[in-house]
């Protein structure tokens, strides 16, 4: 969630996808800290699973657990995107504000030259 909080704040993600990326977590953390076991059927996933932004939904039909992987499977897409729209902005902000980590191997090899020079 931290990844994503700091996504969110960088407008890297939408709100729906935010959201369903915060409830994606819940329904993971209600699998993973409950010792008694949890299914897809019960009151507290299916609460979850409904909170879903409906956008998700449309022409969708079926259990929670199917429409838990529709969530998961279109979030991973639209993430997968994003990917190429962060690798554009990288390209179009000032140097000032690139580190020298931002930069191509080649790009780095002349920085430290100029720098070694100076």
């Amino acid at each position: 969630m931290h990844r994503a909080n700091v996504a969110f704040a960088l407008s890297l993600l939408r709100e729906r996808e935010y959201k369903a990326i915060k409830v994606l977590a819940r329904i993971r953390n209600e699998f993973a800290h409950k010792w008694d076991g949890t299914a897809f059927d019960t009151d507290e996933v299916s609460k979850l699973v409904k909170s879903f932004p409906p956008e998700y939904f449309i022409y969708v039909d079926g259990t929670n657990r199917a429409k838990f992987n529709r969530v998961a499977s279109d979030v991973v897409q639209e993430l997968l995107g994003r990917y190429q729209y962060a690798e554009e902005i990288c390209q179009i902000l000032p140097r000032e504000y690139r580190s020298i980590f931002d930069l191509s191997d080649e790009e780095r090899r002349q920085f430290l030259k100029v720098q070694n020079k100076n």
